[in-house]
């Protein structure tokens, strides 16, 4: 009984851990995304988003799903004349 307490307190203090070293890794992703000055100047997307210093990380988001879409759609047509 004493063997399977200790077990269970080792199963959930490597949850705490895991969530613990996961905020840890994606709270300081996050930061660093929002205050990095974008260096290159990047093209507008299909639609007219445009990047810029203060460009959030939803809008850069969606700035990608357009350009991974409008890729796609090239890639389709070019798949369908070749």
């Amino acid at each position: 009984m004493f063997c399977a307490k200790i077990k269970k307190m080792k199963k959930r203090l490597k949850k705490i851990k895991f969530v613990l070293v996961s905020f840890l890794l994606f709270s300081g992703f996050f930061k660093s995304v929002r205050a990095a000055d974008l260096e290159v100047s990047w093209p507008d997307s299909p639609t007219g988003i445009e990047l810029v210093s203060s460009t959030s990380v939803a809008e850069l988001t969606r700035y990608f799903y357009e350009w991974g879409i409008a890729i796609g759609i090239i890639i389709f047509f070019g798949s369908l004349v070749f």
